[in-house]
């Protein structure tokens, strides 16, 4: 698996456990385009990390001198037949838009309309179509159209296309804008053995991350979609104690009081959930992660709201509404007499 999968699966995985990204739009070139097929089929990653290894392992990828050359486009379809989901044009269909470079004039465009789960993978190949590098073919085909890889123009330019940018609407995950990744464009058909992508699947969560603690994601997504827990408010005010969870194989797992005490240690969640900011209802990869992150402004401001009255609730819409429980008064007390 090569570095364009494994980072930005990463940030992704992020974007899944902060936001509710299920109605999101999402635009895709080249590999990230196979990346925004498997977010928008709700892929799990621990899957398709397992599936992406096997195929590496049976196909003998690391043994071989030219690596992915030659066979990447077989080892790709192979690998999205096993993990995409039998409705995935269902899914992907009104949601994603994949970047293509049609070689009529050179253009870029879209391929957003599947009719079936083979078209949604025909149409990931097409925009990660290297010429003769994928399946030693100069051209994919596409409903008889021919393309090539869809992030031509990035290479070229140094920058990602209009199409992907919608005008400066679009949070874009690019891995050449991670400062902590030591990698360049040209790095993005490098074969990566399961601790590299690993590594580079915890890079990306990492980075989104860091976007997030800036403000960055807010900017864009606002706080619609949040999966902050709705009993954070209460949370945050009980006192943090060590208190005892099982988890369904009987094992004892230590978490704070209030949203965790309902968690155990998750191998989906980061760390397995062991170090969680409870006002911010967020998962850390480290205690040093956590740390820092709680001397940003977003968790300063997030204390300071949770430090005034408590939030409108449903309860409160519903007896604005007439819906609440009826009030009739407080009961007479009963009225003893003498006999």
């Amino acid at each position: 698996m090569p570095i364009l999968v494994g980072w930005p699966k990463g940030a992704v995985k992020y974007l899944q456990q902060r936001f509710d990204i299920e109605r999101w739009q999402m635009r895709g070139a080249s590999a990230g385009a196979l990346v925004a097929t498997l977010a928008a089929c709700n892929v799990n990653s621990e899957v398709a990390f397992e599936s992406a290894h096997r195929l590496s392992v049976e196909n003998k990828l690391f043994e071989r001198p030219l690596g992915l050359a030659g066979v990447w486009g077989s080892i790709v379809r192979q690998w999205l037949e096993d993990i995409l989901p039998a409705n995935a044009a269902d899914k992907c269909r009104g949601r994603l838009k994949l970047v293509v470079t049609d070689i009529r004039g050179f253009q870029l465009a879209y391929i957003d309309d599947f009719a079936t789960k083979d078209e949604v993978i025909d149409a990931n190949l097409a925009s990660a179509h290297i010429p003769f590098f994928l399946d030693g073919r100069p051209f994919a085909s596409f409903r008889n159209k021919l393309y090539i890889d869809g992030s031509v123009t990035d290479f070229l330019y140094y920058d990602n296309s209009e199409l992907l940018k919608c005008n400066g609407d679009a949070f874009i995950l690019d891995y050449t804008q991670d400062e902590l990744l030591s990698t360049t464009r040209l790095d993005f058909v490098k074969l990566r053995n399961p601790e590299e992508i690993k590594h580079l699947i915890d890079a990306g969560y990492a980075y989104a991350q860091r976007m997030d603690d800036t403000g960055v994601l807010m900017q864009y997504f606002g706080g619609a979609g949040s999966l902050q827990s709705p009993n954070v408010w209460e949370d945050v005010r009980k006192e943090q104690e060590a208190v005892v969870t099982f988890s369904a194989d009987g094992k004892e797992r230590l978490g704070p009081l209030g949203t965790t005490s309902r968690a155990v240690l998750d191998e989906d969640i980061p760390a397995g959930g062991a170090f969680y900011c409870t006002p911010c209802s967020r998962y850390f990869l480290s205690d040093h992660a956590l740390s820092e992150h709680s001397r940003t402004k977003p968790h300063k401001r997030r204390l300071k709201e949770l430090g005034g009255a408590r939030p409108h609730n449903q309860r409160d819409a519903e007896l604005a509404a007439g819906m609440g429980a009826p009030d009739n008064g407080q009961k007479a007390k009963p009225v003893e007499m003498e006999s």
